[in-house]
């Protein structure tokens, strides 16, 4: 896959819920809601034809074994993060809820450096495995533009904002 029109009539699976849908939709796939668990299965039987997931899992969970190309879209960044209940960080003192947020701050950068290694360490080891091709971005980026209008009406574009000066 390499131009938008590419994924046209092919059942995809997505992550994500309505949002996501309408942009796979603006591609001409057809998303499926398929358990992450179930996606190598799907794709192995041919109830998908391909999964959107980031390089970790693909690699993790084999769905190379089954898929004979992996596009590198770069439409979604998923970092890791640190999390705590509210009933876990509400039980902690003044003190230690500031060392949390400092350790967290504190890990962050080694945590994205950490998560780029591995993404292009499995890159390259499923280069023998299947085709890893890049996509034609702007094209892919021109057939999506609309989903930035129906997110800001829905969400407003105080995050969005964020993410673009952040990219920057």
């Amino acid at each position: 896959m390499v131009e938008p029109e590419d994924l046209d009539g092919l059942k995809i699976r997505i992550s994500g819920g309505k949002f996501r849908q309408g942009v796979f939709q603006k591609m001409g796939a057809t998303p499926q809601s398929v358990p992450w668990g179930e996606t190598f299965t799907a794709l192995q039987s041919g109830v998908v034809d391909g999964a959107e997931a980031a390089a970790y899992g693909f690699y993790e969970q084999k769905q190379y074994e089954v898929a004979g190309h992996l596009s590198t879209t770069r439409h979604v960044y998923t970092p890791s993060f640190l999390l705590a209940s509210n009933a876990f960080f509400n039980s902690l003192s003044d003190e230690q809820k500031t060392v949390f947020a400092e350790v967290g701050r504190s890990i962050t950068e080694a945590a994205y450096a950490k998560s780029a290694q591995l993404e292009t360490k499995y890159l390259d080891e499923m280069q023998s495995k299947l085709e890893v091709n890049d996509v034609n971005l702007p094209a892919f980026q021109s057939a999506t533009q609309s989903s930035y209008d129906d997110y800001i009406s829905s969400q407003g574009e105080d995050y969005l904002k964020f993410v673009r000066d952040t990219a920057n």
